[in-house]
């Protein structure tokens, strides 16, 4: 049985090309290449079929026109369909990592290869006995059917366990999500009745103030500081109700773990940002760089945040903070707290990004706020007034 010469050449470069353009793990390379293989021997027993039907007395004639036209024609064939499926290839390459998945699914394009290489005939009138060469054309059209369907099947499956991971993590995500923002929330109520209460004391000290019973006063005072302020009373960083309740509970918790907190917010009292995803995004870039000043000696645990609107249009946070500088351990911004992050990033056409400079580590996300659209709703409602 002949070898057709450029067959083997076509293959050699489909190999060295996986390799040098393709940084895949090994059972990918081999999947591809055995895909490529595949391909390449499907065009091979097309020449044999198409030289046996116009040489049916020769093994081949001097110069196979019509073979190599037929082999070449759907070597171009194959080669657009690659090209328009390319998205969805490098998707697949890229998103589909279940080892036990590409232990198996390369035997399909091996035993693809391996058939159609023993289905070449070794003379060509033996494909004119009985009805052996519409039997060869029939398998060989089953096989091409089934070559396709499979991958094209390998890809929806890949799509379709994705989308479940997604679905399951979004879900997961989402009850974190939940936990965290009823927190933040009790804490909001927390000091709206603080500013509540506030407001009694006042009125009850003016009181004694007035009738001058300073010793009364001077003790109901303290009972209320004793009582009432044995933590630090709120700050106000911002006007944004939601970004100022959740700075005042974490930088107080980092204070409270002897770190230095600085901090300078600046964002209007409305956004077009949700409260529950302003509250996961700080709340996670906050709690991760507590925990990453912790792995940092005392003396040098540091916090810097940064919110401002530098950018019109958009929302930018950032958080510094220090931590040991051994990358491998707990730095912030990693797990499932930066996936949340990522995800609102990306619903809000922001994004997000984590770094670490020396003993570091920066965490910046960008949200994009529709400001012109609100701009135009409040300017219709005022013309409505």
């Amino acid at each position: 049985m002949d070898i057709v010469v450029p067959d083997a050449l076509l293959l050699i470069l489909c190999f060295g090309g996986c390799l040098c353009f393709f940084r895949l793990p090994v059972l990918k390379l081999l999947y591809m290449h055995l895909v490529s293989a595949a391909l390449l021997s499907i065009g091979g027993l097309i020449f044999d079929l198409v030289e046996s039907m116009v040489h049916p007395e020769a093994h081949s004639a001097a110069f196979p026109l019509w073979g190599i036209t037929a082999q070449y024609a759907l070597s171009l064939l194959a080669a657009a369909a690659v090209f328009l499926l390319r998205r969805r290839v490098h998707w697949l390459m890229e998103n589909t990592n279940a080892p036990w998945l590409w232990r198996l699914v390369w035997l399909v394009p091996f035993a693809t290869t391996l058939l159609n290489i023993l289905m070449r005939p070794v003379d060509y009138h033996t494909m004119h006995v009985g009805r052996v060469f519409e039997v060869a054309v029939e398998i060989e059209v089953m096989v091409v059917l089934f070559f396709c369907a499979f991958n094209f099947l390998l890809y929806y499956f890949a799509q379709s366990s994705y989308e479940a991971y997604l679905l399951r993590a979004e879900k997961v995500l989402y009850q974190l999500q939940v936990q965290h923002y009823e927190t933040m929330q009790n804490y909001i109520r927390e000091a709206a009745r603080m500013r509540h209460d506030l407001k009694h004391v006042n009125a009850t000290a003016r009181s004694l103030l007035q009738s001058g019973e300073y010793q009364k006063l001077s003790a109901y005072l303290d009972a209320y500081a004793a009582e009432e302020f044995r933590e630090e009373r709120s700050v106000l960083y911002c006007e944004n109700s939601v970004i100022n309740a959740v700075l005042n509970h974490y930088i107080e918790q980092a204070r409270q773990e002897g770190i230095r907190v600085s901090c300078r917010a600046e964002v209007p009292a409305e956004t077009s940002i949700s409260d529950v995803d302003l509250t996961i995004v700080l709340g996670n870039l906050m709690d991760n760089g507590i925990h990453g000043c912790e792995t940092a000696p005392r003396e040098e645990r540091y916090m810097n945040i940064q919110i401002d609107r530098s950018t019109p249009g958009s929302l930018f946070i950032t958080v510094c903070n220090s931590f040991d500088g051994h990358p491998g351990r707990k730095r912030g911004g990693e797990g499932i707290g930066q996936k949340s992050i990522d995800l609102i990033a990306k619903k809000y056409r922001g994004a997000s990004q984590f770094m670490t400079q020396g003993r570091e580590y920066q965490s910046c996300v960008m949200l994009r706020m529709e400001e012109e659209k609100r701009r135009k709703e409040h300017e219709i409602r005022r013309e409505r007034v």
